[in-house]
């Protein structure tokens, strides 16, 4: 492994460990019935989310806690005997999630269900899609880059585009999304920045960010 993948696990790791708490919430699809055995297929009972979190937190051993901070990097166009390998590091060492790069959204969506019906405490899910489910995966909707939104007007349309995303990448079963991520278009150099970013100006670029970010989490 790259000394790049390490660093972005470990920082999705990071990130992780603050959020698992809180978007610990059934979903359209992808989202399995767990309990405290694996496999018995019974429902979870818990009054509140953070009940049940706080739960399942104390029954695990400092192995599986260590797991829990622990997303690996999923492609859904992968071959057999890498989902095999993908399961077996979910059983022996208790990753805590999946982020997803690359693949087909219903191949996505039937390896997140085998993943989740294999993981003894449900999975967290995560992806990066930028403008729109198109960026890692084939037929899907792709919405304008950034670059193109920051020549906007009307927010809105960015709002509704995000809450459109949103929708999305919740039917997927997917509970992080790792964008937009606020860059700042400073170089012609980088053209992936440049796509990314709703502009040179900060902080107009901050607005449209933090309404695309509204548009998410409604």
């Amino acid at each position: 492994m790259g000394k790049s993948v390490r660093i972005v696990l470990l920082k999705i790791g990071i990130i992780f460990g603050f959020v698992s708490l809180v978007f610990l919430v059934p979903v359209v699809s992808a989202q399995p019935s767990h309990s405290g055995s694996e496999g018995t297929g019974d429902p979870v009972s818990f009054t509140t989310p953070a009940t049940w979190a706080d739960s399942v937190l104390g029954s695990l051993t400092l192995e599986e806690k260590i797991g829990q901070i622990i997303m690996v990097p999923v492609r859904s166009d992968q071959q057999p005997d890498q989902t095999l390998y993908l399961e077996k590091l979910i059983k022996d060492h208790k990753v805590g999630g999946l982020v997803f790069y690359q693949g087909g959204p219903v191949r996505q969506a039937v390896l997140t269900n085998r993943c989740q019906a294999v993981s003894k405490t449900p999975l967290m899910v995560a992806m990066h899609a930028e403008h729109g489910l198109a960026t890692p995966l084939d037929s899907t909707l792709a919405f304008p880059h950034p670059i193109a939104l920051g020549a906007i007007r009307n927010d809105s349309l960015i709002y509704e585009m995000g809450k459109n995303i949103g929708w999305q990448l919740r039917g997927l079963g997917v509970h992080i999304h790792l964008a937009p991520v606020a860059d700042e278009n400073t170089t012609a150099d980088h053209p992936a920045t440049h796509r990314r970013a709703f502009g040179e100006d900060s902080s107009a670029g901050a607005k449209k960010w933090q309404v695309c970010m509204r548009g998410l989490q409604d």
